[in-house]
């Protein structure tokens, strides 16, 4: 990304969907949010350091059900917001660099990159994520490798998740405490 961005300066994740319909034992930052905060560590290989947050629950009394999250990385910071009260899907991404911005909608498959020169729509073929991440876990099992996503990329964003959870209850900036 750093070809086309240049020095990446913010980067901007919104999640949401309607009230899931189904027992939840997590809240949204582990459902949602999650999934944005493992994106960034993959493609920009660079852990959170600190985070700062501001949850809160409409509908449900235990797990919080909408989040504003600040997440500072070692070169870039990042929002996230991640909520179960817009009526309707959005899983959107966008990347500000010194060079560029690329905007990424999740829902509707579209990648859009903002120059000084223009705009580019690059046509991509977008495939169902969690299938060819069990595809590539049943390949890994197979020929007897790591996975692409593997126990602790999964450790790594839980990390994240706790320190959000744990910063919008003490409404303080905590530094991320990664296990390993």
């Amino acid at each position: 990304p750093n070809n086309v961005l240049g020095k990446v300066i913010t980067v901007n994740s919104k999640r949401t969907s309607l009230w899931p319909n189904r027992p939840w034992d997590v809240g949204v930052v582990k459902d949602l949010a999650i999934h944005d905060i493992d994106l960034l560590h993959y493609i920009f290989k660079e852990k959170a350091q600190q985070v700062y947050a501001n949850v809160g629950s409409l509908r449900h009394s235990y797990y919080e059900d909408y989040a504003t999250m600040l997440i500072n990385y070692e070169t870039y910071s990042a929002i996230f917001e991640a909520n179960w009260i817009t009526p309707y899907k959005i899983r959107y991404l966008s990347l500000t660099g010194e060079k560029a911005v690329v905007n990424l909608d999740f829902v509707e498959d579209e990648l859009t990159i903002f120059k000084d020169d223009g705009i580019l729509k690059p046509k991509i073929i977008m495939r169902e994520p969690l299938l060819l991440e069990d595809k590539d876990f049943l390949e890994a099992i197979i020929s007897k490798r790591e996975p692409k996503a593997t126990g602790i990329d999964g450790i790594r964003a839980l990390a994240v998740c706790e320190a959000i959870i744990k910063s919008a209850k003490n409404r303080k900036i905590v530094e991320v405490n990664y296990p390993m």
